[in-house]
């Protein structure tokens, strides 16, 4: 039965409804007018039935009076276990309060007690449902509880406050690809499962006189109950879950150029094929598989290594940590599977197209324009895989670009991630403990890496030869992989590159270059999480040709006005409309040129998109100072909700918010408590 009980609790969360969090904040969305999926009822009733085979199981673990019947144990330890869970909830909510109120440390501090207070409430009405399983007679259900409950109350408070901090930890168990839910509501449940059992030989022997049942002696009911639990969760699987919204749309196309009409010169010989735009030569090699592009004057723009089209299963997970002060999040990556995929069954031509057919893959080039290359790889597999290209590295290469980025300008030597990721800040402190453990330059906490703007695209730029950019067409998250600084030769050898192993980037092995010269060849390596990759090769010859191209594919941004480029002042940490206006008032004294004031202190419950009454009173008037004195106003916010703003119901009755797989507002609990 533990185990069937823990097999539900992952589908709980699957649908989101498995934290007193989500259940509460699934409750509040329906009692506040939000309409949830058809499966939402089936998912209750799939959690009122995983709460009862729970109840079910702990009964045969609790010591009894001898002779009580199994029935009169249930009719009367239900009541009190129902009760006993909504204080429980209500605990669980207060410390919830207390969290999202986030600078408030005062009000923290009193919700966090009032949560404390509310919890020993519901660890005193536990041992009461303890006590009348083991009577099924509140009146002397009663008196064992009232003699027991000075003795075993402060015990059974900090267990239930040791246990409560292991379930939290447990959360991170999430990271494991595949099995991580299932670990996660296993451990979760078998915690509980250990604290009730305890509480019983804590109060048996306080009371005496109590025999431990072989079971719960309702093998009948439980049976009927797992079965209508189990019809619960298919019901909730085959049911409707949220739709899409109204005005919801797609991404929009990040490649928006229409392709120039270019016809290559296309060749096809026993040893490979190559194509030609007059200003780009491609080179295909059969056997090792590999792909040279040049340029006119022979000089080597991107050279994939021999059979570097691979064909990974990649486990990966990404979790928002759901206790800490900002979006932090922790990613668990593991290439499990990689194989080359080679060798080369077919080339033929197709259009303006050469087309290299390998096993169960297709690679596609074109060209876009005479100086842009396309590669299109698509795995005819129905296996969700990741696709990687390896790719020569030459050793005066940098890399630039990825988008906004905070540790270097160079990335080489690094391992890039491209997706959107909330900025951590407030943990410097614990920096030297974690870096240990999530890496230097982790996303956690405050790690360089983390980014909220990351672009697939990066400028190649050697120092003795072209500079090109790389272009992969994706929403989907992607790792580029870049090899560390390398020294240069200083005798004539053949280049070298790296041999790539299933989990290594770095070992050095022999291959036959296409071309000789000076450098050491290193090898990067890019990672898209899908099927599919598209990668354009936008062949330079320099820096500002190779971002022409690039913004000729996606579009050039409109040019911002003048007063964006002059500077701006802004204060960060507590900050009043008196401390801005003092701010414009000093910089027009000292005539120090400014463009514009920003705010980032302004809302008193961050994330409800209300300025502070008590910090802004006359906010309006404070823009018609600035803008008197040519002064523009810029206020900074997060692009999400806070639950305890007034605002908030307001967003969810009108279906403002991202849904979760129940048709009812995500949300993710952090120290903001955002929906």
């Amino acid at each position: 039965m533990l185990l069937l009980i823990c097999l539900l609790q992952t589908a709980l969360i699957y649908f989101h409804h498995f934290s007193p969090f989500e259940r509460e904040s699934n409750l509040r969305a329906v009692l506040w007018g939000a309409r949830p999926a058809p499966r939402y009822w089936a998912v209750v009733v799939l959690d009122l039935c995983t709460g009862l085979l729970l109840a079910l199981l702990v009964l045969g673990r609790w010591p009894q009076v001898p002779g009580v019947a199994p029935l009169a144990r249930l009719a009367w330890t239900m009541p009190a276990w129902v009760v006993a869970a909504l204080l429980a909830a209500t605990a669980h909510h207060w410390l919830n309060e207390a969290i999202i109120r986030f600078p408030r440390y005062d009000l923290i501090a009193k919700r966090a007690l009032l949560s404390l207070a509310v919890g020993a409430v519901a660890v005193a009405a536990t041992l009461f449902a303890l006590a009348l399983a083991a009577t099924a007679n509140p009146g002397t259900a009663f008196t064992m509880w009232a003699k027991a409950l000075p003795t075993l109350l402060v015990p059974a408070l900090l267990l239930a406050l040791a246990v409560f901090v292991l379930r939290a930890l447990a959360f991170f168990l999430r990271l494991l690809p595949l099995v991580g839910d299932f670990g996660h509501a296993a451990a979760s449940t078998l915690l509980l499962v250990w604290l009730l059992e305890r509480y019983g030989r804590l109060l048996g022997q306080t009371a005496g006189g109590l025999v431990w049942p072989a079971g719960s002696g309702l093998q009948v009911l439980t049976i009927g109950v797992g079965a209508l639990a189990l019809l619960a969760l298919g019901l909730a699987w085959r049911l409707p879950g949220a739709e899409k919204h109204a005005d919801a749309v797609e991404p929009p196309p990040l490649v928006v150029g229409e392709p120039e009409a270019v016809a290559p010169v296309i060749t096809i010989t026993e040893a490979g094929a190559s194509m030609t735009s007059g200003q780009v030569q491609v080179e295909v090699r059969r056997s090792p598989f590999t792909v040279v592009a040049k340029n006119s004057q022979g000089d080597v723009l991107w050279q994939l290594a021999e059979n570097g089209l691979r064909q990974d299963i990649l486990l990966q997970k990404i979790i928002a940590i759901p206790f800490l002060y900002t979006g932090n999040t922790m990613k668990f990556k593991w290439r499990a599977w990689s194989q080359p995929i080679s060798p080369v069954t077919g080339i033929e031509v197709d259009g303006d197209a050469l087309v290299v057919t390998l096993r169960n893959v297709t690679l596609r080039l074109s060209f876009h324009a005479p100086d842009i290359l396309r590669l299109q790889v698509c795995h005819s597999s129905l296996i969700p895989r990741s696709s990687s290209l390896v790719f020569l590295a030459p050793a005066d290469a940098h890399y630039l670009g990825f988008g906004q980025r905070f540790n270097k300008v160079d990335q080489r030597g690094e391992e890039i991630y491209c997706f959107v990721e909330e900025g951590g800040v407030g943990y410097a402190g614990l920096r030297p403990i974690l870096k240990h453990v999530f890496g230097e330059r982790g996303s956690f906490p405050n790690g360089e890496q983390c980014t909220g703007f990351p672009v697939p695209f990066c400028l190649i730029s050697r120092e003795h030869g072209p500079t090109t950019g790389l272009f992969w067409n994706t929403y989907q998250p992607s790792w580029v992989k870049l090899p560390p600084p390398a020294t240069r030769n200083t005798e004539h050898k053949p280049c070298s590159m790296l041999h790539v192993p299933r989990f290594t980037f770095h070992v050095s092995g022999r291959a036959r270059p296409p071309v000789s010269g000076r450098f050491t060849f290193h090898v990067s390596r890019l990672t898209v999480l899908d099927n599919h990759l598209d990668l354009y090769l936008c062949t330079g010859p320099t820096a500002l040709a190779a971002i022409r191209q690039y913004t000729a594919l996606t579009g050039r941004p409109n040019v911002p006005p003048p007063w964006v480029l002059l500077p701006w002042k802004t204060r960060t940490g507590p900050v009043t409309e008196d401390d801005v206006r003092e701010d414009m008032q000093k910089f027009r004294e000292l005539q120090i040129p400014l463009a514009h004031v920003g705010v980032e202190h302004w809302q008193e419950i961050r994330g409800s998109y209300e300025f502070s009454p008590r910090w802004y009173p006359h906010i309006d008037d404070v823009v018609a100072q600035a803008r008197a004195n040519g002064y523009r106003i810029t206020i900074w916010h997060f692009p999400y909700m806070n639950a305890g703003a007034a605002t908030h119901r307001q967003g969810v009755q009108r279906g403002y918010f991202l849904r979760n797989r129940l048709g009812l507002p995500y949300q993710q609990r952090i120290f903001h408590g955002i929906a």
